[in-house]
C-alpha cells in the first residue's frame, strides 16, 4: 500500500461515522431523482442502445441488386454483395405460415416474383420450392445463419419482422452484428426490452423527423427516408452525426449523391448497385 493510500485510510477512519453519515444526508435530491426516474415514461429515458462506430457505410438493399433486379433477397444476391465487398447487408425478414423466418419483402411481392398470385403466406417447405424470377434461390433462416457464420464480419440489417422473440430464436447472428429497423417509437423500446442491442428507428413521419432534427429524440441509430425533408435538413443531420448518432438513408443508386453526403451528412446509404469502390474511386 502506498503512503498516499495509508494517509487516506487514516483520514477516513478519523472522520468517524457521524461525518460519513452527514455526507449521505446531504444528498436527498439525488435519491429523489432516482425514485422519480422509476415513474418517467420509458420513451423519455435513454436506454443502452448501441450506435454504429464505422463510418461511412453502404448497405446492400434487400440483399443487393443482381442482373438489374432489386428486392430479390436471394442467395445469389447475397453472394454477389459479399463478392462486391459489402459488409452490411439488409434482408427483409417475414414469417412463414408455419412460423419460420424467411427473406422476402412481403408475400405479395414474393408471389409476384415467383409466378404465384395473391398474398397468402407459404409454409417453409413451399417457400423453398419457389424460384425468384425463375432462377434465384430464396433464403430461409438456415441459409442466413450459414452465410453470416461463415462470413462472420458481416452485419445483418433487417426490418419488416416485429416478432423479436422468433427473430432471436431462429437468427443466430451475434447481437453485435444484428441491426433491426422499426417504424414506431413503441417498437423501438420494445426491441430494446427484448434484448435487441442495435435497434434503428425509421423516422417515417414528418413529425418524427422534425423531433429528431430538433434534438428531442435520444436514440442511437435512425433511418432517415430520402424525402423532400432531406435537402433542407443537411445541416441538422450533420450536427446529429457529429453528436454520435448513426444516420442511414434508403435508398439511392446515385454515385455522386452518395459521394457528396456519405460520412459527412449521414453515416451511410442503402443501395442496390453502388459499391464503396465506386464511391472512393474519385475522392
Amino acid at each position: 500500500m502506498t503512503k498516499t493510500q495509508i494517509d487516506f485510510n487514516k483520514e477516513w477512519k478519523k472522520t468517524g461515522w457521524q461525518q460519513r453519515k452527514s455526507c449521505f444526508a446531504l444528498r436527498p435530491p439525488f435519491w429523489a431523482l432516482l425514485l422519480l426516474l422509476c415513474f418517467i415514461p420509458r420513451s423519455l429515458v435513454a436506454w443502452p442502445a448501441q450506435a454504429e462506430t464505422v463510418n461511412p457505410i453502404l448497405i446492400a438493399h434487400a440483399g443487393g441488386g443482381i442482373d438489374g433486379h432489386t428486392y430479390t433477397n436471394s442467395l445469389e444476391a447475397l453472394e454477389l454483395a459479399i463478392k462486391n465487398g459489402f459488409k452490411y447487408i439488409e434482408l427483409d425478414l417475414i414469417e412463414t405460415l408455419d412460423g419460420h423466418i424467411v427473406a422476402a419483402h412481403d408475400w405479395n411481392m414474393f408471389h409476384k416474383m415467383t409466378g404465384g398470385s395473391g398474398g397468402e403466406p407459404l409454409t417453409l417447405h413451399e417457400f423453398k420450392q419457389r424460384k425468384i424470377h425463375g432462377k434465384y434461390t430464396p433464403l430461409t433462416y438456415a441459409e442466413i445463419n450459414d452465410y453470416f457464420t461463415r462470413y462472420n464480419h458481416l452485419v445483418l440489417v433487417t426490418d419488416k419482422i416485429s416478432n423479436y422473440e422468433l427473430l432471436l430464436k431462429e437468427i443466430t447472428v451475434p447481437q453485435e452484428n444484428l441491426q433491426v429497423i422499426m417504424y414506431e417509437d413503441e417498437k423501438y423500446w420494445e426491441a430494446l426490452s427484448k434484448g435487441i442491442k442495435k435497434p434503428r428507428l425509421c423516422l417515417s413521419t414528418k413529425e418524427m423527423r422534425d423531433s429528431f432534427l430538433a434534438g428531442r429524440m435520444d436514440v442511437a441509430m435512425v433511418t432517415f427516408p430520402l424525402s423532400k425533408d432531406f435537402p433542407e435538413a443537411r445541416k441538422e443531420l450533420a450536427n446529429q452525426l457529429n453528436n454520435g448518432v448513426s444516420i442511414f438513408v434508403p435508398t439511392s443508386n446515385d454515385v455522386d449523391f452518395i459521394r457528396n453526403h456519405i460520412g459527412t451528412t449521414v453515416t451511410g446509404f442503402f443501395t442496390d448497385f453502388v459499391t464503396l469502390d465506386q464511391i472512393f474511386s474519385q475522392r
